[in-house]
């Protein structure tokens, strides 16, 4: 999983639902953007530790994942490299 630098208001986690990936890599994926800044960040949870990661992606990042939604396993292909 890669980081970028993410501004102030995004750590208030307001947030606009963009995609729910489903279950990858033993992680559930949820996709969306700052409410203030629009950048895009996944909700990474982990069911087996009960722990909530949010990562702050590249507009290229999530414009991959989202072209790819068409394709269900190009698309698990894809996240389940980004997961790691």
């Amino acid at each position: 999983m890669s980081e970028t630098s993410r501004y102030r208001c995004c750590d208030r986690f307001d947030w606009v639902p963009v995609a729910d990936f489903g279950h990858v890599g033993g992680m559930d994926l949820h996709l969306g953007r700052c409410a203030h800044c629009s950048l895009y960040v996944m909700a990474v949870f982990d069911p087996q530790e009960g722990s909530l990661t949010r990562v702050c992606l590249t507009n290229a990042e999530a414009q991959t994942f989202l072209r790819r939604q068409s394709d269900p396993a190009g698309l698990e292909a894809v996240l389940q490299a980004w997961v790691g």
